[in-house]
C-alpha cells in the first residue's frame, strides 16, 4: 500500500467514526423522551435540587417543592433535546452512583452526593465562546446546566423562596430604577 492510499484510508475511517458518533448523538437527543422516568425518580430530583439549594437559615429546595416544578418544566415547557438530555443525565447520575459507591444516589451520604454532583458539574462544563453556543444550539444544554437553571427558577418563583429567601414586596410602590441596598439585605424577587 502506498502512502496516498494509507492517508486516504485513515481520513475516511476517521470521517466514518465522526459521522457514526454524530448520528448516535443526534438520535439520542431526537428520540421520544421517557417522561414517566421523571415521575418514578422524584426523590432523585429532590435530592439533586437540595444539593444545589440547601436548607440554611432560609428554606431549601425540598421545602419549596422544587422537584415538582422541575418535573413540570421538563414535561410541559422543555423542547425534546432538553427533555432527553435531562432524562439521560438522571440515568447517568444513577449509573455513576452505582458504579462508584455501589448504592443509588438517594441512599448515599451527603458527602458522597456532593461528590457525584461535583463530578457532573465538571463534566457538564461548556466550551467557551462560539463553540459553546454552537454545541448548545445543536446538542442542547448539559444535564447539570438544565438542573441548575430549573432549580433556581423553581425556587425563586416558589412561595417559600420568594418570601423567606428573597426580599419580596407583595404590593410594590413605585418603580425606583437605582436604589441603594442596605447591609444584609436579600436579593429582590422580581419574576
Amino acid at each position: 500500500m502506498n502512502r496516498k492510499k494509507a492517508i486516504l484510508s485513515i481520513f475516511f475511517a476517521g470521517g466514518g467514526i465522526v459521522a457514526t458518533y454524530s448520528g448516535w448523538e443526534w438520535y439520542e437527543i431526537s428520540k421520544t423522551p421517557d417522561l414517566h422516568y421523571l415521575d418514578e425518580n422524584k426523590e432523585l430530583i429532590a435530592d439533586l435540587s437540595e444539593i444545589i439549594i440547601p436548607r440554611t437559615n432560609t428554606p431549601g429546595a425540598r421545602d419549596a417543592k422544587v422537584h415538582e416544578t422541575i418535573i413540570s418544566l421538563v414535561k410541559n415547557v422543555s423542547d425534546r433535546k432538553t427533555q432527553n438530555n435531562f432524562i439521560e443525565g438522571l440515568k447517568a447520575v444513577e449509573n455513576y452512583s452505582f458504579k462508584t459507591f455501589k448504592n443509588p444516589f438517594t441512599a448515599l451520604s451527603a458527602k458522597q452526593q456532593k461528590d457525584v454532583v461535583t463530578y457532573f458539574f465538571e463534566r457538564g462544563k461548556n466550551f467557551k465562546d462560539n463553540l459553546g453556543k454552537a454545541k448548545n444550539k445543536i446538542l442542547g444544554k448539559s444535564f447539570f446546566e438544565i438542573l441548575k437553571y430549573y432549580s433556581s427558577i423553581a425556587f425563586c418563583t416558589s412561595e417559600p423562596g420568594a418570601t423567606q429567601a428573597l426580599a419580596y414586596d407583595y404590593i410594590p410602590g413605585k418603580y425606583i430604577g437605582c436604589m441603594p441596598v442596605s447591609a444584609n439585605q436579600r436579593s429582590w424577587a422580581t419574576k
